[in-house]
């Protein structure tokens, strides 16, 4: 099982970044479990690779978990009406 605490800052800076980070996670092909307790900033960009992220893993038969959601990254999520196709709900 792995876990990976989502930055504080997510935004388009950091996309690829991310995106390299959740691909190799991915890949593993373990548990991942995701803690988004730190964002406090999150853009549509980052919320679309953990969208692909979202879609991807039962694919692999890669179970995701959300640990803990700060209320931003809820908030963003719903404000794009995410919240549900993100599994964040």
């Amino acid at each position: 099982m792995a876990v990976f605490k989502l930055p504080a800052e997510m935004g388009i800076a950091t996309a690829t970044e991310l995106k390299q980070t959740l691909h190799e996670l991915l890949e593993s092909e373990q548990c991942l479990d995701l803690d988004g307790a730190a964002v406090v900033r999150v853009d549509a960009s980052t919320l679309q690779l953990l969208l692909a992220l979202v879609n991807e893993a039962p694919l692999r038969t890669v179970p995701i978990r959300w640990l803990n959601i700060s209320a931003e990254l809820k908030a963003s999520a719903e404000l794009l009406g995410l919240t549900d196709s993100l599994k964040l709900a």
